[in-house]
């Protein structure tokens, strides 16, 4: 029987390999940039490697994301919503847990914006089904002391559920369900009064165990965007602009001692109503293997092949390395061709009135992208001082791109063109106490085209936990043609209230009041190009109870 089990997933992944050449890349596996100053500072330690006592830090990812990189100042109403006690990641996977165990926390807060926000989670472990279940929302109203009712207002809500069966530890089904909506004022340009966008997102997968070395899995992701324009009339509101797509895989999985191999089939289909556009699919076929060579070092690499039925074959190739010298330094690096998909949803949450041309038949074009990335991390004083450098440079073929906004339709005109776009970033770490910790970075972008991002940021943060009270500050500081603009500076504390209750205090961008114009979610001041501002100055406080 077992000799039958190792040759039926032989044959599988054997299969998956002819058709290959390998997919694409699914996206979903794509590694992104995330330069929100929350975690630009931080990202200092080497990849999943605790130094010399300091906790593990995330490693700096430096595989772009598919927008213009998003300057967004430290987003305190966010900060001010907790992880829930158990974090979805671990949730997500299978945890040993002896008996039933139900967890649940709730927050409510409020801040000086007329902002109102609040979360509901509950959780469920051990024996048997395991599940999730989270309610967010957040609002807020009068950005950089404008009039409440005027158009400066963000509201978003989300919900959440999570389900995970085990069934003698050789079938698995997981379910993931999420649902979405998002509302932001258009803060008095003409035409129209808000952009309102909703998301429904599904995902389900079964997986089989043909033993401790051979898995294969079947998933099926939905997804539904829709987004219109409302006006202070309803008879002027934009139509209805919806996008689905669906997206099956088969995978299969053999894991060797030193080498892991992984093939995918795949299909993708876009659809679209309200937007004049015809159908899309998408086809491919993708092999990555891993191996450890030697201790300490790993190899990757992936091939694919991808097929848009209304376009040419590609055939993307990539490759990559990380070496750990112990937990004194790690290198990586990377580099290859990537094709990428790309859709006009992907820029509504930046570019929320971003127009799609008039004369659009077809979904955007797949995007090809040459990179090359690198990164190295030095624990230079273990348990006091670690440091981190690394770069990435991306040259895009047919990059979906928003240009500056036009006053007179009210709307972000795009273009298809080249983009090439080059990437730093220093990082400094260090921890004179247990129970303190400094960080330092600085971010240098160089572009061929001006994307409304400062060329250059600095960030700064201090964060402190001693006696139940734990204490954040964090500076960031663009740089823009030789120019300081005012920094973004925010803090928080927490403290415990009782033992399942925690009080959050918080301020974002207090030296706001000095730009009296307000700043866009990039950290420039607004202007005709990109006319919408973040929120500005905001105090407020959040309470969690947790049990």
């Amino acid at each position: 029987m077992k000799m039958v089990r190792n040759t039926a997933c032989f044959l599988l992944i054997t299969a998956l390999l002819v058709v290959t050449g390998g997919v694409g890349l699914g996206l979903e596996a794509e590694e992104i940039i995330d330069l929100s100053p929350e975690r630009t500072a931080v990202e200092v330690a080497p990849v999943e490697v605790a130094l010399g006592g300091l906790p593990a830090l995330e490693t700096l990812p430096l595989v772009e994301e598919l927008l213009d990189p998003d300057y967004r100042p430290a987003d305190a109403l966010a900060a001010a919503l907790p992880v829930p006690s158990i974090p979805r990641e671990a949730v997500g996977e299978a945890v040993a847990v002896p008996e039933e165990q139900l967890f649940f926390n709730a927050t409510l807060g409020a801040g000086s914006i007329h902002s109102v926000l609040g979360s509901i989670n509950v959780f469920r472990l051990g024996e048997g089904p395991q599940f999730r279940l989270g309610y967010n929302h957040r609002s807020s109203d009068g950005f950089n002391f404008e009039e409440v009712g005027s158009g400066f207002f963000l509201q978003e809500n989300l919900i959440e559920a999570w389900l995970r069966i085990d069934r003698q530890e050789k079938i698995s089904l997981e379910v993931e369900m999420e649902y979405g909506d998002h509302r932001f004022g258009l803060q008095q340009q003409p035409v129209y009064y808000s952009a309102e966008t909703r998301a429904i997102q599904g995902r389900a997968e079964v997986q089989y165990l043909w033993d401790h070395r051979t898995t294969s899995s079947v998933a099926l992701e939905v997804d539904d965007f829709s987004r219109v324009l409302t006006a202070m009339d309803s008879t002027g509101d934009s139509e209805r602009e919806q996008f689905y797509r669906v997206a099956p895989v088969l995978s299969g999985t053999m894991e060797l001692p030193r080498l892991t191999v992984e093939a995918d089939l795949d299909y993708s289909g876009h659809f679209s109503t309200g937007a004049g556009l015809d159908p899309a699919s998408l086809v491919g076929s993708s092999l990555r293997i891993e191996g450890i060579p030697l201790e300490g070092l790993s190899l990757t690499g992936r091939g694919a092949v991808r097929y848009r039925f209304d376009d040419k074959p590609y055939f993307p190739v990539e490759a990559g390395f990380q070496y750990n010298h112990g937990d004194r330094w790690t290198l990586r690096g990377g580099g290859g061709y990537r094709v990428l998909e790309q859709s006009y949803v992907d820029l509504w949450e930046e570019y929320p009135v971003v127009e799609i041309p008039e004369d659009a038949t077809e979904h955007p074009p797949l995007d090809e992208v040459f990179f090359a990335e690198g990164e190295l991390s030095l624990n230079l004083r273990p348990g006091f001082l670690q440091a981190n450098a690394g770069f990435g440079w991306f040259l895009h073929q047919d990059r979906l791109i928003s240009e500056a906004y036009r006053d007179d339709r009210a709307v972000y005109p795009l273009r298809i063109d080249e983009f090439e776009h080059l990437e730093t970033k220093v990082g400094l770490s260090v921890s004179p106490r247990d129970w303190l910790l400094a960080e330092m970075g600085w971010t240098g972008r160089w572009e061929d085209r001006d994307t409304g991002v400062a060329e250059q940021s600095l960030n700064f943060s201090l964060r402190g936990d001693r006696g139940g009270l734990v204490a954040d500050l964090e500076m960031d500081i663009p740089l823009e043609k030789g120019e300081m603009k005012v920094p973004l500076l925010g803090a928080g504390v927490r403290y415990g209230l009782a033992r399942d209750v925690e009080l959050r205090v918080f301020v974002s961008d207090l030296l706001a009041p000095f730009e009296t114009e307000g700043r866009t979610r990039r950290g420039i001041k607004p202007s005709g190009a990109d006319p919408f501002i973040e929120p500005g100055f905001e105090a407020g406080a959040s309470v969690r109870v947790s049990f």
